[in-house]
């Protein structure tokens, strides 16, 4: 027996064996990063040890089973996961919907999420206002994003960073929260946890509308009350007063202690806002901070936020109806970037500590953090999710990475 898969996604992929057994002798299944038996291999895995989880460089994965058919067992079973992210550039003023598509479809069978963030850009000399955004319309091929610009607004420059993934995701609890209909103010829901963390999770949040075209839906998220181990609390706020009924609203969200390697994600962490820090009017009245990466990037990264109120481990505390949070990216650059917030319904004086969750996903640079492999006369290249190295002209790269005269 030989069978061969190749495997692709719209995304890098998470191959994960589920069960494993095969004669150690004789029988093997081996995987490739790429689309063919001549990509580069990634392990060859025979016995009853279960292989840990192998994610790919590309969107592909190839993967071939042989066995001489001497002893049966009972083979192999594996699933695999594949994720997306992208900005969606929107250069207009105003209110906007557009359809994204994704590079490949997602498979049939399974909801598909999507998260997105707000990202002014940084296209203007002042702060700006809250801007509402929520997806619809998703399915296995596209999804719809739209935005509602408060205030101020973007001065018609505005990016939507978004991450969608279908399926399980190892170690990453996942669901849809609903409301019932509501006709103003602010509604909450509990969520709670299939099973406990060890600590307070990460966790993000989206508007998902399933009727479409609902501008007047639009809606304020935040979360509240993040146990250490079992449930939060998700809160909407409608972006006009009495301009409901407001019906089949939904909210994506997800929790994490340590994202999974097929994210591409690179940091994960939270910015702290105390009670004793007061909102400018040079900001706009609301609260900024920047942010530094690790590592620069590639590129600029997507980068989701969701933001807390009351800050987290606040089980027993009422879900803060008067309190309505936003939050929103100002800027986003290879190397920081800048996270406001802002108290909607207009700061009292009397707001406790907020917390901004965030995620950062793209490609760091590898020419920078010299993590890359090359001779010491060649120049380091980078490329979106990989590097290249290239030898002083005259010369050549050799089979041993080095830099030989042509």
């Amino acid at each position: 027996m030989d069978c061969h898969w190749n495997i692709t996604s719209n995304a890098v992929l998470e191959l994960v064996f589920l069960r494993f057994n095969s004669e150690k002798c004789c029988d093997y299944v081996r995987v490739y990063n790429g689309g063919s038996l001549s990509s580069p291999a990634i392990g060859s895995f025979s016995g009853s040890s279960l292989p840990a989880p192998i994610t790919s460089s590309s969107n592909n994965l190839y993967v071939r089973f042989a066995s001489d058919g001497s002893v049966t067992s009972q083979g192999f079973r594996a699933r695999y996961r594949g994720v997306e992210r992208g900005k969606i550039d929107i250069q207009q003023v105003g209110d906007h919907c557009e359809y994204v598509s994704f590079s490949s479809s997602f498979s049939s069978g399974t909801p598909v999420r999507v998260f997105a963030s707000i990202n002014h850009g940084n296209r203007s000399s002042t702060v700006h206002d809250t801007a509402f955004v929520w997806v619809e319309d998703v399915t296995t091929s596209r999804f719809k994003a739209c935005l509602v610009q408060g205030g101020q607004g973007a001065g018609g420059n505005t990016t939507i960073d978004w991450f969608a993934f279908q399926g399980s995701q190892s170690g990453v609890y996942q669901g849809e929260a609903s409301f019932t209909l509501f006709t103003t103010g602010t509604k909450c829901s509990r969520v709670a946890f299939p099973q406990a963390f060890s600590s307070v999770p990460k966790v993000h949040v989206t508007v998902k509308h399933a009727t479409p075209n609902q501008k007047q839906d639009a809606m304020s998220v935040w979360i509240a009350n993040v146990s250490t181990s079992t449930q939060f609390e998700v809160c909407l706020r409608e972006s006009r007063t009495f301009d409901g009924p407001h019906s089949n609203i939904a909210v994506n969200w997800l929790a994490y202690e340590d994202y999974p390697s097929s994210w591409e994600a690179k940091e994960s962490s939270e910015v702290t806002f105390s009670n004793n820090e007061v909102p400018a009017a040079e900001n706009n009245y609301a609260l900024c901070k920047n942010v530094s990466f690790t590592n620069p990037f590639y590129a600029p990264p997507v980068v989701l936020t969701t933001v807390i109120n009351g800050g987290s481990n606040n089980a027993n505390i009422a879900c803060p109806l008067k309190d309505p949070l936003s939050s929103w990216l100002e800027e986003v650059t290879n190397s920081y970037f800048r996270v406001c917030i802002k108290d909607d319904a207009g700061y009292d004086g009397q707001r406790g500590t907020i917390i901004v969750d965030y995620l950062v996903i793209g490609d760091y640079n590898e020419c920078n953090d010299f993590s890359y492999d090359c001779p010491v006369n060649a120049t380091c290249v980078n490329s979106d999710g990989s590097y290249s190295c290239r030898c002083p002209v005259g010369y050549r790269l050799d089979g041993k990475k080095n830099c030989t005269g042509l």
